[in-house]
């Protein structure tokens, strides 16, 4: 190890880092790139925290990667974190660099890191986590992740043997993952009342990854996402240490099962994917060390950040803002469902674009992937797009039996809020993707319907 070019990429990352500070950025990917370019083995020379849980997945890491944040927060104020950062490689050395005084000692020995699945076997050459939970994989953008077996493959070129494994039973794919690791289920059990979804387009296995006879369905709680078996070789979903027995919405409960025990926890949100984002983290913290009481008492302050989801009440109706990540149709179709079952009547506005049009090459394939038709359900009265790609998501909804006259698409967010019939009744949702300039026009039309309902008082 040289020693000059380690501190020259210390303190030139911290450099950075500051000076992205004092002009009001985040900073997080920058200086990660100075430092590994000022020592091209800086990852693997910096000081570590001794106990790592890494997240990564299609769907969920982040929301997960907050949760746990949150609850070992109180036991460190100073845990290494790349949550409001970079995922890439560069993020993650980034949050290492964050983690140490100018003198280079540690300022926290525990660390959570979200970690691109694309990167991960770059990082984990040099990063060695105790845990990594995988949440789920799905088809993604076309580009990078099209495909789960390919994915799927990478995070297993990647994994370090001794680290411990936090994984979803109920998803067929990223439960083959690692198997010389030492490995733990969680799972969703079929709940009362449940209902099936047969219908999704997307699945993302459908026969064996053994012997390749077609897979049998148990139970499908949503795309791949349930029980399944092959009645040719046996293979089946494998056998979950963690376990959502029974969940009362009402009362805002959930009980899990865990070694012949049904231990209750706070329901922090009653979406399907928030409780699986939920029970990784309970999971991954059960086998961190923590207890069930520790975790019963820490969820109950625990709320979704508001970069995820946030509710908004004005007048006599609610504003949800929603993530939905563009060129992601499971992410897509999981908050058309989510819309869908809602209850009364209410308003879809979609606007997850790629804001720079010399960027917008992205192929649209991905909308035909998606479940538009849980739009044309009669409880939606109106349909909003606002995008570059207007006309494709006009037409796509039309393919998708959603009735001509309940469809707006446009191009400018500014008008969108006065499309918005406020005569009737119902609940407001927008979907934005998880960019900042998404997210801003979000909460652009949220405060123009805001202003709106109340000057109707």
């Amino acid at each position: 190890m040289s020693k000059f070019k380690y501190r020259l990429g210390l303190y030139g990352g911290k450099t950075a880092r500051l000076g992205l500070k004092l002009l009001k950025r985040q900073g997080t990917y920058l200086p990660g790139v100075i430092s590994a370019k000022l020592d091209p083995n800086y990852l693997k020379n910096i000081p570590k925290p001794n106990r790592m849980i890494a997240i990564t997945g299609t769907n969920g890491k982040t929301t997960t990667s907050n949760l746990i944040l949150d609850i070992l927060s109180a036991k460190d104020p100073n845990i290494a974190n790349n949550n409001f950062g970079s995922n890439t490689g560069a993020g993650i050395i980034t949050t290492m660099t964050d983690n140490l005084t100018l003198s280079g000692k540690k300022k926290s020995e525990l660390a959570t890191l979200e970690l691109d699945e694309r990167w991960l076997p770059k990082v984990f050459r040099q990063v060695h986590p105790e845990l990594l939970i995988v949440t789920n994989l799905y088809q993604d953008s076309y580009k990078r992740n099209a495909h789960t077996d390919f994915i799927k493959d990478v995070i297993n070129g990647g994994l370090p043997k001794s680290t411990k494994l936090i994984l979803n039973g109920d998803d067929l794919i990223s439960a083959q993952i690692g198997e010389g690791n030492e490995r733990v289920f969680f799972s969703i059990a079929p709940l009362e009342g449940e209902e099936e979804r047969r219908d999704s387009r997307l699945k993302d296995i459908r026969y064996c990854p053994k012997c390749h006879t077609e897979l049998e369905w148990d139970f499908v709680r949503y795309h791949h996402i349930g029980q399944a078996h092959c009645p040719s070789c046996g293979f089946r979903n494998p056998e979950a240490k963690y376990i959502v027995r029974k969940v009362d919405y009402a009362a805002k409960k959930l009980f899990v099962e865990e070694s012949g025990k049904l231990l209750e926890l706070p329901l922090i949100l009653g979406t399907t994917e928030a409780i699986y984002n939920q029970l990784a983290a309970y999971s991954a913290l059960r086998e961190f060390g923590l207890s069930h009481q520790e975790l019963n008492k820490a969820m109950a302050n625990l709320d979704i950040v508001s970069s995820r989801y946030t509710a908004t009440k004005a007048s006599n109706r609610n504003i949800y803002l929603s993530v939905a990540k563009r060129y992601n149709p499971i992410a897509n179709s999981r908050a058309f469902d989510m819309v869908k079952k809602h209850p009364g009547n209410k308003i879809l506005i979609l606007g997850n674009d790629d804001n720079d049009p010399s960027r917008y090459h992205e192929n649209i394939a991905w909308f035909y992937d998606a479940d538009f038709e849980y739009l044309k359900d009669p409880s939606i009265k109106q349909v909003v797009f606002h995008s570059w790609r207007y006309n494709d998501l006009m037409v796509r909804a039309l393919m998708a039996g959603v009735p001509e006259e309940k469809i707006h698409a446009l191009d400018d967010y500014k008008q969108v809020a006065s499309l918005i019939d406020l005569n009737g009744d119902g609940d407001i949702f927008i979907l934005h993707d998880i960019q900042d300039a998404s997210r801003f026009q979000a909460e652009f039309i949220r405060d123009e319907l805001v202003k709106r309902l109340e000057a109707s008082k």
